[in-house]
């Protein structure tokens, strides 16, 4: 062969597809002849495999006897001038195949352990991620809701301080239980909020519901719930009297002026 057919041949990278038994039967048999016929295409692959064995060495937990001494063998080989007519030592085929298969399983392993722990580590750390997002999404939320309990105390307390808040007491019994609600209403801030301190139980398809009496008409300003605080409720401008109706569960679009339950002036 020609030098620049030597050095293409040694750049096509089929010495090594040769090494990891990846060939065609053919092409196989066509590069053990070339081995044999081209010393330097037989000194490349010699440092090919000498590599090889030498990475299956340094894993290997009981190295073979007389293994480090073959290697040390051809590095000094390596080391010396080479000769144009000096043959190279050939390492029979079958021992480099079995030498090969050795570290070709070596390096499987290797990298499939290092596949295997790479995943673990990524999915821990892709679970630890999730969990700190989830955590400061809770933690953002609460801050939230703090911050809007926060606002509400200081507009409540702000309604409650404005000496033009209207304070609406709307008491009555029912049942032998006193209704009490209390309304707080203010013509220039534009707000209306509502304590509900006591409300007789009802069935559970019924409800109280507040109307507002605007020019004769009841528009609704919310269905009453029990609860510890004051809660905003819809603000009428032009309204003359607040009404307390018992409707349906859910509230109704009209009050049910029969079921009124107790009112106050405005």
């Amino acid at each position: 062969m020609r030098e620049e057919e030597i050095i293409a041949f040694i750049e096509s990278g089929e010495l090594e597809a040769y090494l990891l038994g990846v060939l065609s039967p053919e092409d196989e048999q066509r590069v053990e002849q070339l081995i044999d016929s081209e010393s330097q295409i037989r000194a490349h692959f010699e440092s090919l495999e000498g590599d090889l064995a030498t990475i299956a060495q340094q894993f290997k937990k009981t190295p073979p006897a007389g293994l480090k001494d073959k290697i040390m063998d051809e590095v000094s080989k390596e080391s010396q001038p080479r000769s144009e007519k000096k043959e190279a030592v050939i390492i029979p085929m079958q021992e480099s195949k079995s030498r090969l298969n050795i570290a070709a399983s070596v390096i499987v392993l290797i990298l499939g352990g290092f596949l295997a722990w790479n995943m673990y580590q990524t999915t821990q750390l892709e679970n630890a991620l999730a969990k700190m997002q989830n955590d400061a999404k809770v933690k953002e939320m609460q801050i939230a809701d703090l911050m809007q309990q926060q606002s509400d105390l200081v507009a409540m307390n702000s309604l409650l301080a404005d000496p033009q808040t209207q304070k609406v007491l709307l008491e009555k019994q029912v049942d032998s239980e006193n209704l009490y609600v209390a309304a707080f209403w203010n013509n220039e801030q534009g707000e209306a909020k509502v304590y509900t301190g006591s409300l007789p139980a009802l069935p559970e398809d019924k409800c109280y519901q507040m109307w507002a009496d605007v020019d004769g008409e009841m528009l609704s300003v919310g269905i009453l719930e029990e609860g510890d605080e004051p809660v905003s409720i819809q603000y009428y401008a032009d309204a003359t009297s607040l009404n307390i109706t018992v409707e349906k569960a859910g509230g109704s679009d009209h009050a049910t002026v029969a079921n009124l339950v107790t009112n106050a002036i405005l």
